[in-house]
């Protein structure tokens, strides 16, 4: 199994067919006037592309993880058809809300399948200035 798309965005939903809808996408960063930070709602797109040998189940981890540590982590499965004879497309979409940032700087998004990393993408937690902001 491998990791198509590992996308977060303001708004995100899987639909039949495959098809998916996500608005604001491409977040790469969070900009803030305080630290500690909750972000209220992000979400989380991802795509997996299923092979032959990946049929049964397939244990799946998503974790949010920063210099401290874990600030967010599900788990579950994937479970894949047997008897296809070519490649499926698997779509998760993941509410992820009030994600507590400790300090600023540098968060990855870390995808498992099968306890293996499969995917990481950078979140970067940045203090702005207050004055700035305003």
């Amino acid at each position: 199994m491998e990791i198509c798309d590992l996308i977060l965005a303001d708004y995100a939903a899987t639909g039949a067919g495959g098809k998916f809808t996500l608005v604001g996408a491409g977040i790469t960063g969070i900009r803030t006037s305080k630290i500690p930070h909750i972000h209220p709602t992000v979400y989380l797109f991802v795509r997996f592309k299923v092979t032959l040998q990946n049929y049964g189940k397939n244990k799946v981890e998503i974790l949010i993880v920063g210099e401290k540590g874990t600030v967010f982590k599900t788990a579950g499965e994937i479970q894949a058809a047997e008897g296809r004879k070519e490649e499926e497309y698997v779509n998760l979409t993941f509410q992820v809300q009030n994600i507590f940032f400790e300090t600023a700087g540098d968060y990855y998004i870390e995808v498992r399948i099968n306890g293996q990393s499969c995917a990481t993408q950078l979140l970067r937690v940045t203090l702005t200035d207050r004055t700035a902001a305003q």
